[in-house]
C-alpha cells in the first residue's frame, strides 16, 4: 500500500515538474506569435523556426508530398485535367497523359497548381 502511494506521489511530482516550464514556454511563444503576426516577413520567420516549418499536422493522403503524387501518377495509365487537377481513365479535352507530369515542367506546374 505504501509503495503504491509513493508511486502515485512520484508520478504526480514528475508531471508537475515537467509541465510547469512548458506552460511558461507556451506563454512566451504566444507573445512572440502575436508580435510576429503584425507583418508577413516576421510571421514567415517565426513559422520557419517551428518544427516542420509550422506544419503541425497533416491529413493522409492529402499530406503526401507533391513529388510523390507526381511520381505515382506518372506510372499510371490515367489522364489529368490541367484546369481542375482531376484524373480520368481516358483522354479528353484539356487532358494530358499523366506520364507527362515527369517529362514536362509546364504540365507538372499546371497540374500542381490546379490540384492544390
Amino acid at each position: 500500500m505504501r509503495s503504491q502511494v509513493r508511486r502515485h506521489l512520484l508520478v504526480a511530482f514528475v508531471v508537475l515538474v515537467t509541465t510547469s516550464p512548458a506552460l511558461g514556454d507556451e506563454r512566451s511563444t504566444a507573445r512572440r506569435f502575436d508580435d510576429a503576426r503584425r507583418d508577413e516577413p516576421s510571421l514567415t520567420a517565426f513559422l520557419k523556426t517551428m518544427p516542420k516549418g509550422g506544419d503541425l499536422h497533416h491529413h493522409f493522403p492529402a499530406g503526401m508530398f507533391a513529388e510523390e503524387i507526381v511520381r505515382v501518377l506518372s506510372t499510371r495509365k490515367v489522364f489529368v485535367d490541367l484546369a481542375t487537377g482531376k484524373l480520368y481513365p481516358d483522354d479528353g479535352p484539356g487532358r494530358v497523359a499523366a506520364e507527362r507530369l515527369i517529362t514536362d515542367d509546364g504540365v507538372r506546374y499546371q497540374f500542381l497548381n490546379a490540384a492544390s
